[in-house]
């Protein structure tokens, strides 16, 4: 679903936090694998990993193995079709700009308290209407998605 190049054989035994970016997911997943290994409880914690088709619900679970090992494995819940935002139309080019994309829900942060599904950012941000450029994408945690993984645990 757009990541073709991610079959297990290319992630299997390369280390977790390649795969992850921004320093809000790596102190999140941080504290949820911590919370595993110190529980021996197993975690489930539903997140989104968009396709630019495509809205992606899936749920991560953490269970923890033999001595102090994890599996941590991914299940796509439902898909949703969209239209490519143009946020993330390859075939437009990047601007110098950023914007701040939540890991978990996908939403945008428009300002300190609002983040917005990408096409409401979009028209909140006028992100498109005096350059024909996308900004690039980085990535954190909106409070909503850190509460609600954190009360998880």
């Amino acid at each position: 679903m757009g990541a073709p190049a991610l079959t297990e054989a290319a992630i299997r035994g390369t280390s977790i936090w390649d795969h992850m970016h921004g320093e809000g997911v790596h102190h999140l997943m941080r504290k949820l694998i911590g919370h595993v290994r110190q529980t021996r409880r197993q975690i489930v914690v539903p997140f989104r990993c968009d396709a630019a088709t495509t809205r992606i619900f899936m749920e991560l679970m953490i269970t923890p193995a033999d001595k102090d090992g994890l599996h941590v494995s991914t299940t796509v819940v439902r898909t949703e079709d969209r239209t490519v935002p143009i946020l993330f139309d390859e075939k437009v080019a990047i601007s110098d700009g950023w914007v701040v994309v939540c890991s978990w829900c996908n939403c945008i942060k428009v300002s300190e308290e609002l983040w917005l599904e990408v096409e409401d950012a979009i028209k909140v941000l006028d992100l498109f209407d005096d350059v024909n450029k996308r900004p690039q994408v980085t990535h954190g945690i909106c409070d909503e998605c850190a509460t609600v993984v954190l009360d998880d645990l």
